[in-house]
């Protein structure tokens, strides 16, 4: 049964390349006189199409990785350390009109020692960031690295 459906499917994919390489009526002329099928066109749109995008914070997370910047990895792990990252995260999230980016900032704390990282979409998104880790419970000290992505 196996063996059928993989000649099957062999044969009609010969069947469909068959297709692709046969002289077309729907043939274009350039202006440099070469000849172009309209599925060749499309095949080169859709690849056009599909190109990945590279992610816009490559460089920042490559230059996260010398290990002098404080990241996620360096938060503390104790109940204490814990419950004010997530009171802060739970204040930012009710700032409203905040951006995406604003609301997904790193937030690391350490020993009661806060860290903001990441990009926001304004100098007031980054403010009212700051603005609520300081006025967070238990929160010893706020370095605000942010950085406003928009002028």
């Amino acid at each position: 049964m196996k063996l059928i459906l993989a000649a099957s499917l062999i044969g009609s994919m010969a069947a469909l390349t068959a297709c692709d390489k046969t002289p077309s009526s729907s043939s274009t002329t350039t202006s440099d006189s070469s000849t172009t099928t309209s599925s060749e066109a499309r095949a080169r749109e859709r690849a056009q199409e599909t190109k990945p995008v590279a992610p816009d914070n490559t460089g920042k997370n490559t230059r996260d990785r010398d290990g002098m910047n404080t990241t996620p990895t360096d938060a503390g792990q104790n109940s204490s350390d814990v419950k004010i990252a997530a009171d802060i995260r739970s204040s930012v999230m009710k700032i409203s009109g905040l951006s995406t980016s604003g609301q997904n900032c790193k937030i690391v704390v350490n020993g009661g020692a806060v860290t903001l990282r990441g990009p926001v979409a304004t100098a007031d998104e980054k403010s009212q960031i700051a603005a609520a880790a300081r006025a967070t419970a238990g929160v010893t000290s706020v370095d605000d690295q942010l950085e406003v992505s928009k002028p």
